[in-house]
C-alpha cells in the first residue's frame, strides 16, 4: 500500500513538469534573497530528477509590484509559473506600496524562515552594534545604513525596531535593487552598516569579508558566534519566511500536486544541505495552513509598523 501511495504522489508531481518547465517568477534582482531562494529551490527539484530544467524570471521595481502585477496579468503565467514571495508581500500592500497582496494569490508552501543580520565590512571600525548605534546617534544623516529592498521592507523595519528599541529618534535607511547591489554599495562606502537576511551574505561572512554585528534570531545559531539583538539588550527578534505561491485559477488538483513536490522536496538530503549552508531554518507551511499562516503574519506586521511610527 505504502509503495502504491507513493508512486501515485510522483506520478502527480511529474504530471506538472511533463507540460513545460516551470517558470519562477522572482519579484527582485539576480542575487537578492528571493532569487537565492527561488534557485535553490528550483536546483533541488531538478537534481532530484522531479522537473525539467526550471526558467528564472526576475522582475525589478515598486518594491516587487512590478513582478506581482505581471504574474497576475500576463497569461503567459500559467499552471506552470510559481511565484517566490515572502514577508514583504504583506509589509508593501500594509504600506499601499503595492495594491496586491497574498489574498490575491494561491498559497502553496512556505519553505524556509531566515533571520535578518546588520553587517559590516571587516576593516570597519564598528566592532560592535552598540558601537554602529552610538555612531547613529550622534549623527543619523552621515551615518545611513543600507537595506537590500525598497523603503517600509523587512531590512528597513528591521533596523527601525533596533533603533526604536535603542531609545533613538532616527536613521537614515538607504534603499538598494537587491542584496548583490546593496553589497556593492557597502564595500564602496555609500553607507557604514547593511541590514539583510543572513543567506545573502553568509559566503561572504565565511570568507572574512564581512562582519555581523547583530541578529535578529531568538539565539545564537549553532557554529557561530553571532550576537543576537535580544541578548545584547535590544528586545528584537524577527525572521523573514519565504514561500512560492501559484495564480489564484489555480486548478485544486495541480495546486495539490505543488504541495506534495514541496513537501517531498524539504525531505531530501540536498535541501539539508543547502538550508545548512545559508543558515536557512526549517519552516514548511502548505494550502490552507499557510493562509492562516499569512493572516497571522498580516496582524503582526501592522503591530509592528504601528510601534514605530
Amino acid at each position: 500500500m505504502m509503495k502504491r501511495i507513493i508512486l501515485i504522489i510522483l506520478y502527480s508531481v511529474s504530471s506538472i513538469a511533463s507540460a513545460s518547465q516551470i517558470d519562477f517568477v522572482i519579484p527582485g534582482a539576480v542575487g537578492g534573497g528571493w532569487d537565492l531562494t527561488a534557485r535553490k529551490i528550483g536546483e533541488t527539484l531538478h537534481d532530484n530528477g522531479v522537473i525539467t530544467p526550471p526558467r528564472y524570471v526576475n522582475f525589478s521595481g515598486a518594491g516587487g509590484g512590478r513582478a506581482l502585477m505581471e504574474f497576475l496579468k500576463n497569461p503567459q503565467y500559467g499552471k506552470n509559473s510559481l511565484m517566490i514571495q515572502s514577508l514583504p508581500l504583506i509589509l508593501r500592500n500594509i504600506n499601499g506600496i503595492v495594491p496586491y497582496g497574498f489574498r490575491e494569490l494561491s498559497p502553496v508552501c512556505v519553505v524556509m524562515a531566515e533571520y535578518q543580520v546588520i553587517v559590516v565590512p571587516v576593516g570597519s571600525p564598528i566592532k560592535s552594534l552598540s558601537d554602529l548605534l552610538s555612531l547613529i546617534k550622534q549623527d543619523y544623516a552621515k551615518n545611513r545604513i543600507l537595506g537590500g529592498s525598497s523603503k517600509g521592507s523587512l531590512d528597513h523595519l528591521t533596523i527601525s525596531l533596533i533603533i526604536k528599541a535603542a531609545d533613538i529618534n532616527q536613521v537614515r535607511y538607504i534603499a538598494s535593487n537587491g542584496g548583490a547591489h546593496a553589497l556593492k554599495r557597502l564595500y564602496q562606502d555609500d553607507a557604514v552598516a547593511l541590514v539583510t537576511g543572513y543567506g545573502e551574505v553568509v559566503d561572504e561572512v565565511k570568507a572574512k569579508q564581512l562582519r555581523v554585528i547583530a541578529i535578529t534570531a531568538d539565539k545564537q545559531i549553532p557554529g557561530t558566534n553571532i550576537p543576537t539583538a535580544k541578548e545584547l539588550g535590544y528586545d528584537v527578534v524577527l525572521f523573514n519566511w519565504r514561500g512560492l505561491f501559484a495564480k489564484p485559477s489555480i486548478a485544486p488538483n495541480v495546486l495539490q500536486q505543488y504541495i506534495s513536490m514541496l513537501k517531498a522536496m524539504t525531505k531530501t538530503q540536498r535541501w539539508h544541505t543547502v538550508r545548512q549552508k545559508l543558515g536557512w531554518d526549517d519552516l514548511l507551511i502548505c494550502g490552507q495552513a499557510m493562509q492562516q499562516f499569512l493572516i497571522e503574519q498580516e496582524s503582526l506586521a501592522k503591530e509592528r509598523l504601528t510601534s514605530i511610527e
